[in-house]
């Protein structure tokens, strides 16, 4: 599709109409005005020598990204596309390039090349070239569209609805390892002698604060003798007193390679056994290529709407970018490099962007990297974070003055959210079971950072439970400021299941923090807790509510400490107050922090009695909209997604137990329409 300036026919003094091809400067920019933003369009049936309309599209996004300027729109009809979206050119303020799927089928931009070409390697093992060896840990293979698992010992377990669990701490081997010593005892152990010599580890021995990584020089029934030690290396590292006790698994070994799933690259060839045992010939097996889904660099106004990342990574460092309503699964495999990273993810920098309606599900490292300055994360799901179990999180933070606001985030292997940089804003998220892989951290978790003034605020924290194979020897806890953090903004959070609710300071000095109108409750050992004995300054705590009598500061007042607090429903963690509550009008005024209250005096705790009804989380449509009827957002539609419309259905917005994610067609009812929905997007 060309643009053309149409030709235009005037009356002069009412003379005969006639066809001016030569225009006076007067007309110049009523003619801009008539010139029509295109809209291209591309299908995998199509070809890039078309014109790109509906009716002859083109065949890539590549190909039409080279026409669209300030305005254009590319429509991309269903299909599976095997390159980078990286647009020419900028769009302009109030007039962006827009990519959007066409709305009749997914539209998956895939960062995966196929594997072909396989022979029998031995039994159910089969062999094939590698298209793209990343080598170094970052090799990934898939099978019809669902994530393999490198060969490992201890195995994985394939769950049919949710396939193989990288977070899953009950699939490894106790290890123990004496300080000094390069020999770990891992009882389980009984190959024969070397029989793992040349494979690696990963474990979380020790300090467990984060992974550690070794090679394998030697081994025997019972132990392994290792070299080549990620640094520091626990429990050598001079904080044994949390213990010489944790867990690994093996992998880098064809030997390795003995269950359904498993895949192992070596020698340039790739080692597979399906998951059916099968030739897998008879599947779509492809390999992560390492390049990106999506490429804004220094790009500027360009929106992306309803498509789906395969295995690949996005990045926004330009001005007004926007991803909405955009899938990405299995976005970030960095290699496993032990203490201390922080990397991967969905790279937001710059100024201005927006990520909304998104889901981010499934990376070694983060989710979201949100740095630069006013960039915003909003109303999305990141979930399955940080398998490397290093220090990324769900979302990480950096830069100035970026927001991240009613989004869900659960289950990483240390922190979900950590909050660096200065003057972010983090409210109304829900935030559960972090910590899967570690312990000493939180389910936000801060180091060294003065926030100068960062708002974390109105989030609801939960089952922070620590790591499910070993007893915690540090704590697991909801809001962990460490060493070194100060003028953090912490109010209104409800905090539960977690070992402490707020845990400050270390070592370093720690002041500035203003903590207003928490609610911290059934929490396993404090509601607050210091860390270390850092001495306390500045450190302003009021109108908090707890079961625990344990509040933390140096301006403490009208904090409330109660075994009833008389909330609606204690018991489903529905923290509103009923009549009657000890804390209705029992806290003090704070400018900005407690305004619109109803009584004589604020309340103490997260919630105003009969205030407004504040949410956290995510609602409504969240990813890619061929993922319409994904009930439980698990990134497919399938029966899963059917059972919870079957347990919910005749359920409105206002009955308990309401689940908005089951609400498909958002008519503030789940019924039949919403079921149909599920039914016939299945295993889409």
């Amino acid at each position: 599709m060309t643009r053309r300036i149409p030709d235009i026919t005037i009356n002069i003094l009412g003379l005969t109409m006639i066809r001016c091809t030569m225009l006076l400067a007067a007309w110049v920019c009523l003619l801009q005005l008539t010139v029509e933003a295109a809209e291209y369009h591309v299908a995998s049936a199509g070809s890039d020598s078309n014109v790109g309309s509906g009716a002859h599209p083109f065949r890539t996004i590549g190909k039409a990204s080279t026409l669209l300027v300030a305005g254009d729109t590319c429509t991309i009809h269903a299909g599976v596309y095997h390159e980078t979206l990286r647009p020419a050119n900028s769009g302009a303020s109030g007039r962006p390039i827009t990519y959007r799927a066409a709305g009749d089928g997914a539209v998956t931009i895939s960062a995966a090349d196929a594997i072909t070409g396989w022979t029998n390697h031995q039994g159910d093992i089969w062999r094939a070239t590698m298209p793209v060896n990343r080598g170094g840990r970052l090799n990934q293979v898939f099978s019809d569209g669902r994530l393999m698992v490198e060969a490992r010992w201890p195995n994985l377990t394939w769950n049919g609805a949710r396939g193989f669990d990288l977070l899953d701490a009950t699939a490894l081997a106790r290890v123990t390892a004496t300080k000094g010593s390069n020999v770990l005892t891992v009882p389980l152990l009984n190959q024969a002698t070397n029989f793992w010599q040349g494979a690696f580890i990963w474990a979380e021995v020790g300090s467990r604060w984060t992974a550690q990584v070794a090679t394998i020089t030697g081994s025997a029934a019972g132990s392994l003798t290792v070299g080549s030690k990620s640094s520091p290396w626990y429990p050598d590292d001079g904080v044994d007193w949390q213990g010489n006790q944790g867990a690994l698994y093996i992998t880098g070994t064809l030997a390795a390679l003995d269950a359904p799933g498993e895949w192992h690259v070596q020698g340039g060839y790739v080692y597979l056994m399906t998951l059916d045992r099968s030739n897998p010939a008879g599947h779509l097996v492809e390999a992560r290529n390492g390049r990106l889904v999506a490429d804004l660099s220094s790009r500027d106004w360009i929106v992306l709407s309803g498509l789906n990342g395969y295995a690949g990574s996005a990045n926004l460092t330009g001005t007004g970018c926007v991803l909405r309503n955009c899938t990405f699964n299995h976005i970030s495999h960095e290699a496993i490099s032990g203490y201390g990273r922080d990397a991967g993810g969905l790279s937001v920098f710059g100024t201005g962007n927006l990520v909304e309606g998104c889901l981010i599900d499934g990376s070694s490292s983060n989710g979201v990297n949100l740095s630069g300055t006013g960039n915003m994360v909003r109303n999305c799901i990141v979930r399955n974070i940080n398998y490397n179990g290093d220090y990324s999180g769900g979302v990480s933070l950096s830069g100035d003055q970026n927001t991240l606001e009613y989004c869900t985030i659960t289950r990483a292997g240390r922190a979900l959210i950590n909050p660096g940089g200065t003057r972010q804003v983090i409210r109304n998220n829900d935030v559960s079971y972090a910590l899967l892989w570690t312990q000493d951290g939180g389910a936000f978790y801060s180091y060294n950072r003065d926030g100068q003034g960062t708002e974390i605020a109105y989030n609801r924290i939960h089952d922070n439970l620590g790591w499910a194979l070993m007893p915690s020897l540090a704590p697991c806890d909801g809001i962990y400021l460490d060493d070194g953090c100060l003028n953090f903004i912490v109010h209104h959070n409800e905090i539960w299941n977690c070992d402490d609710g707020i845990r400050l300071g270390h070592i370093l000095p720690t002041h500035g923090h203003r903590i207003y109108n928490n609610t911290l409750w059934s929490n396993r050992r404090h509601g607050m807790a210091q860390h270390g004995t850092s001495s306390f300054t500045d450190i302003v705590v009021w109108n908090n509510l707890s079961d625990h009598d344990d509040f933390l500061g140096t301006d403490l007042r009208n904090n409330l400490f109660t075994s009833d607090a008389k909330f609606v429903a204690v018991a489903q963690y529905d923290f509103r107050l009923s009549a009657g509550s000890p804390a209705i009008d029992a806290g003090l005024p704070v400018a900005g922090i407690t305004d619109g209250l109803l009584g004589v005096a604020p309340d103490v705790g997260a919630r105003e009695y009969n205030g407004v009804a504040w949410t956290a989380g995510a609602t409504g449509r969240v990813g890619a909209l061929s993922l319409l009827g994904d009930a439980n957002s698990d990134g497919v539609v399938d029966e899963g997604d059917q059972a919870i419309l079957i347990s919910l259905f005749g359920r409105r917005s206002s009955d308990a137990g309401w689940n908005a994610a089951a609400d498909i067609n958002g008519d503030a009812r789940i019924d039949a329409q919403d079921t149909m929905v599920v039914l016939r997007n299945r295993a889409r």
